[in-house]
């Protein structure tokens, strides 16, 4: 059984995490763990010469929370030690943001813990987190499809989440939750029980409750340490490479982000998402590193990665949706800009049974006559219809937007060409109308091409 107190103060000192007069910011719940790391640390303290500060987060999810809140405070009033404590709305900020009420949580309890560093001077923020929480995370996040920074789990020491200048520190990681009990029990602790941890509803508890006891019955008795060795291993690597990462990003002579390798390039990726304040999911990230076109992440942003690897906000082409120009193509042949495109367009007779020939991305051929001598330019409209070739019927332009994985704020950029009669026969980045294809009883084509010089690398006007 491990000397927890020892322990702590023997990283403490050889780390030189806490200077003698410092300060160091401690959260606890209330339960078992938290409430041992407060003992841990109080001794360590007291040994060491650094003074300790508890902070504690009411969520306001369970009615107990007061009675808890309460409790820790008589915690720290025993110990003679300051107490900071707050109160976040977690139901309504995850309703808001559209999060979890997990993910909503965590963001608004690191915050809250950041802020009382600073505002303190305190050197870190210790948490309580062990090795039965580890082997949790790395299942979680393998469940989720996590990368090697997900896989990697928990670090010793860290940064903090919502600000860097705030380091973390988990002195319990390779501590499992029974010895973390024992050492409560022997110390004659006292600690409050969150109901909670029990709900199934919740995948973490399914994962504690359920998978890792199955795990360890009928595959790997030691499998809480084999994820922790595992963790450990992904975490080393995925360190070297964002590190590399950071190095092509600092340098000004850096290779081609094509020339990198793949692993390289996620980091490199990712990085710049960080800085922007977006943490981004494995698919968002292969499409960014894979294309320079715009990519959706959601909640309205859009992102494009230029040919030189840098990643940037995408905003959608300037122009007002309900603005229109018409278009007459008795000016034959002609042009025009509009909406941040130039259209040229031709009209010419069609041989009975010509074929079509492949065509260069960005051009379409029209039944002439089925569209008609004039047509309108606008751009798209919420409740617009489009029958696109090979569609039996029209269908809502939203729908085919995203079905093609057009990015949301790139849409209402987009130039949409209909008939004097109203019926929309192009659509900007999708394939031509299906009622005005060229067909065998075609008598006059329509040729359009469209050019968007100003979005570099992104054939916006192209299908296929």
């Amino acid at each position: 059984m491990k000397d927890l107190a020892a322990m702590t103060r023997e990283f403490v000192r050889s780390q030189r995490l806490i200077p003698r007069g410092g300060r160091a910011i401690v959260a606890v719940s209330g339960g078992v763990d938290s409430v041992v790391l407060l003992e841990v640390l109080y001794q360590v303290g007291s040994a060491l010469g650094f003074e300790l500060i508890v902070a504690h987060v009411h969520h306001g999810l369970r009615p107990e929370a007061d009675l808890e809140e309460e409790f820790v405070h008589q915690l720290a009033r025993e110990r003679h030690l300051k107490f900071r404590s707050s109160r976040i709305a977690v139901a309504h900020e995850a309703s808001k943001t559209g999060e979890s009420l997990e993910m909503a949580g965590h963001r608004l309890r690191h915050a809250f813990l950041a802020m009382i560093a600073l505002e303190q001077e305190a050197t870190l923020v210790a948490l309580a987190h062990h090795a039965d929480d580890q082997a949790e995370l790395v299942l979680l996040r393998l469940l989720r499809g996590a990368g090697g920074d997900g896989i990697g789990g928990m670090r010793f020491l860290d940064r903090s989440p919502s600000d860097a200048r705030v380091a973390l520190f988990r002195p319990f990681l390779e501590v499992k939750k029974g010895e973390i009990i024992h050492f409560a029990q022997e110390q004659g602790l006292e600690w409050r029980e969150d109901a909670s941890n029990g709900c199934r509803e919740i995948l973490r508890n399914r994962i504690r409750h359920e998978l890792l006891p199955g795990l360890e019955r009928d595959y790997q008795p030691g499998i809480r340490g084999t994820l922790a060795r595992a963790a450990a291993i992904t975490a080393a690597e995925s360190e070297l490479t964002a590190k590399l990462g950071r190095d092509w990003l600092k340098s000004p002579g850096r290779r081609r982000f094509e020339g990198l390798h793949v692993a390289i390039q996620r980091a490199v990726v990712r990085q710049q998402a960080w800085s922007l304040g977006l943490d981004l999911d494995f698919e968002a990230i292969e499409r960014l590193r894979s294309t320079v076109t715009p990519v959706s992440v959601g909640r309205g942003v859009d992102l494009i990665r230029s040919k030189s690897g840098r990643l940037e906000h995408w905003h959608p082409l300037p122009g007002n949706e309900e603005s229109e120009t018409s278009v007459d193509w008795g000016s034959n042949p002609g042009t025009i800009s509009w909406g941040g495109a130039r259209m040229d367009w031709s009209i010419r007779a069609w041989p009975k049974g010509a074929e079509l020939p492949e065509l260069a991305g960005g051009e379409q051929w029209f039944d002439a006559d089925r569209v008609g001598p004039t047509a309108r330019l606008r751009h798209w409209r919420p409740g617009d219809r489009f029958q696109s070739l090979g569609l039996g019927q029209a269908a809502r332009l939203q729908n085919l937007f995203v079905n093609r994985k057009v990015p949301a704020g790139h849409r209402r950029g987009l130039v949409v060409a209909e008939t004097a009669g109203g019926e929309i026969f192009w659509v900007e980045s999708l394939p031509p109308g299906e009622p005005f294809k060229v067909t065998s009883a075609t008598r006059r084509i329509l040729e359009w091409k469209c050019h968007r010089p100003t979005n570099p690398g992104k054939a916006a006007c192209a299908w296929g």
